[in-house]
């Protein structure tokens, strides 16, 4: 062992630098509390999942193929058996939020699609 380093930099402290895939934020979160801890957060009810399909005069199996997963699924989500998790559940926001955009993005109906009128897009 070189003790010539210690006798030299014996008055800094070493310190490892951190991991870089380490959560930066872990020091300031805060544990659940004990009402919420084992609770998952509901974001989409069966109703809002029902509606969001709605926007788009969808039968079960059009919304389906149109977010690429199967009508059972889709199903187990309105009837409040399952609930849409990951990509699925960021998919769901991003179409309730706008679902002309999604719905171009998506090519729904492209055939026959027909660019919107002027008045209306909001500003």
């Amino acid at each position: 062992m070189d003790y010539r380093w210690k006798r030299e930099h014996g008055d800094q402290v070493y310190r490892r630098p951190r991991n870089p895939l380490t959560d930066p934020l872990a020091d300031v979160k805060q544990p659940l509390s004990r009402e919420r801890r084992g609770k998952a957060k509901i974001e989409f009810s069966p109703e809002d999942v029902h509606m969001i399909r709605a926007k788009f005069s969808a039968t079960q199996q059009e919304f389906a193929d149109l977010i690429g997963i199967k009508r059972e699924t889709l199903r187990n989500w309105e009837e409040g058996r399952r609930r849409p998790h990951g990509p699925a559940r960021a998919l769901l926001r991003a179409i309730d939020a706008d679902p002309v955009l999604l719905a171009k993005v998506l090519n729904w109906h492209s055939r026959d699609f027909v660019p919107e009128p002027d008045d209306w897009v909001l500003e």
